[in-house]
């Protein structure tokens, strides 16, 4: 995951677990969770520079994405 695409950077670090991706507003990754009382997990990655944040998708979900009637390819 190295060097920052932002900044070039090689102090890029990535979070010890992955997240869920539940937020106040509703789930970030809809219809993609293993269960109907989980969330889809992410694994935080962030720039100690620039402070560029970004998120990947584990696998289970992203297993999901393509079939899921919820999401449309661009």
């Amino acid at each position: 995951m190295r060097p920052c695409p932002n900044c070039q950077s090689e102090r890029v670090y990535k979070s010890d677990r992955p997240v869920g991706t539940t937020t106040i507003g509703g789930e970030l990754l809809p219809k993609l969770s293993p269960g109907p009382l989980s969330s889809a997990k992410m694994r935080a990655v962030v720039c100690a520079d620039c402070g560029l944040l970004r998120y990947f998708v584990d696998a289970a979900a992203l297993s999901k994405l393509e079939t899921s009637k919820h999401w449309t390819l661009v």
